[in-house]
């Protein structure tokens, strides 16, 4: 079973996100009628049965997942896949959808790539320590060649960020509470962007995930605030699953039936919640194939490690090496 993690779905020009989190509907189709030639979409139900009753999931078959309520799934995917009769799975964080209101993660993203360069996104980013953490030496965070250097084995296994990415999330992670971080980026975002406008223009409501899964789209948690769990305290972590589990079986019931770990990082009392709480499936962002002996820790792919042309050879992409990547 191979399964496809896939993020913003944009029929024009990017100006905001991350280009690694974007794929054209253009793109998404043309992977589709690839993968078609060689496997099978089975749908949700089909996924969870096999899952349950065999703990592996189809055999030859590939699953589409989409992950962060990003609006163009429900624009452009779900008409593609209603064209080729696929069913997906559908990821949501409740804080979006509910609260309309972006998590720290997302306004991130938008300040981190939104036409600016980066150097000046971490100058402010200085700025800002500088006021709401004066105790901290800016020894620890200013770019300095000592500091860009000491951040070079940070996020080591993803080779796209640069040396400057590395230290602010070296910074980030180790020298700041979550609660002033979220308090800086929430003051940066403001002075740039108006989040309503985001909101109405790239995520979904309600009513969009109401549509998805009456077409048959499973509809799966993703967290309420879409939170690093590696930054937060067990009870925190359970309590926005908790929160986003009770929000989709109030506004979609019934009961979710799947989920999937924000960035695929998750504590073990998280896991071991969605199996008392009656969670079937779970999903990670580790880079894998099938399940590793555990229907709460299936393993995902990103979808642009796939070809995007329809005439593909079934063999112009090694596993192996997609593994070890």
């Amino acid at each position: 079973m191979i399964t496809l993690t896939y993020h913003a779905i944009l029929d024009e020009n990017n100006e905001l996100l991350p280009g690694n989190l974007v794929v054209s509907p253009l793109q998404l189709e043309r992977q589709i009628l690839h993968l078609r030639k060689f496997h099978f979409f089975p749908n949700p139900c089909e996924v969870i049965s096999c899952i349950l009753e065999n703990n592996v999931g189809p055999k030859n078959s590939v699953i589409l997942t989409f992950d962060d309520a990003h609006l163009g799934q429900a624009k452009y995917a779900a008409k593609i896949l209603e064209k080729y009769d696929i069913k997906g799975f559908f990821f949501a964080p409740t804080g979006i959808v509910n609260d309309r209101i972006l998590p720290t993660v997302e306004r991130q993203r938008l300040l981190q790539y939104s036409n600016i360069d980066y150097s000046k996104f971490y100058d402010q980013f200085c700025r800002m320590l500088l006021e709401y953490c004066p105790e901290l030496s800016s020894n620890k965070y200013l770019p300095t060649e000592a500091n860009i250097s000491s951040a070079l084995d940070y996020y080591a296994e993803y080779k796209f960020y640069s040396p400057l990415e590395r230290l602010y999330r070296k910074v980030r992670e180790n020298y700041i509470a979550s609660s002033i971080f979220d308090t800086i980026i929430s003051e940066m975002f403001k002075q740039r962007f108006c989040e309503d406008e985001i909101l109405e223009k790239y995520y979904m409501s309600w009513e969009d995930l109401i549509v998805l899964n009456e077409k048959g789209h499973e509809i799966g948690g993703h967290g309420h605030n879409h939170l690093l769990e590696t930054s937060v305290n067990s009870e925190t972590a359970i309590s926005d699953v908790i929160k986003a589990i009770s929000l989709l079986e109030e506004k979609i019931g019934p009961f979710p039936r799947a989920y999937a770990y924000p960035y695929g990082i998750f504590k073990n009392e998280t896991e071991n919640y969605l199996k008392e709480a009656g969670i079937q499936i779970a999903f990670t962002c580790r880079s894998g194939l099938g399940i590793d002996e555990n229907r709460l820790r299936i393993d995902r792919l990103d979808c642009k490690a796939f070809p995007f042309e329809i005439n593909s050879a079934p063999n112009s992409w090694s596993v192996n090496e997609l593994l070890a990547s």
